[in-house]
């Protein structure tokens, strides 16, 4: 009986000493923005602007990410907020940008708040005057 109690022992230090402690992790990868509408350096002559954009990512769904749509001119407010669908597109319109030169910012945000941003630069051109 002693004999099988040591084995058991050994066997018990044996087993314990050879399992290391380990832990399982998951690694996120950041999403991705790209600006789809208007085309970069656009001169834009109308009121009425729609922007577009693509966003992915490797462990979210595209609806699950945030969508935040900037103006440098008033960086603190978005112009929008939402989600994307669920095949990833972005797109919203807006009106009244202020005359000149603009760097607009697609910003996404995954559920592990990992975020991408891509930009565009337009300039918005002033009406002509009106002739009477």
């Amino acid at each position: 009986m002693r004999t099988i109690s040591i084995v058991s022992a050994l066997l018990f230090i044996l087993v314990a000493s050879g399992c290391a402690e380990q832990t399982v992790g998951s690694y996120n990868t950041p999403p991705q923005a790209t600006i789809t509408l208007p085309a970069p350096d656009s001169m834009i002559d109308d009121n009425t602007i729609t922007f577009a954009g693509q966003v992915e990512d490797d462990q979210d769904s595209s609806d699950e990410l945030q969508i935040r749509w900037y103006d440098n001119r008033n960086p603190d407010t978005p112009l929008f907020e939402g989600r994307a669908d669920s095949l990833g597109t972005t797109q919203f319109t807006t009106q009244g940008l202020a005359t000149g030169s603009h760097i607009i910012t697609l910003q996404v945000v995954d559920t592990a708040g990992a975020t991408d941003e891509a930009f565009i630069e337009l300039t918005v051109l002033t009406e002509p005057p009106l002739v009477t």
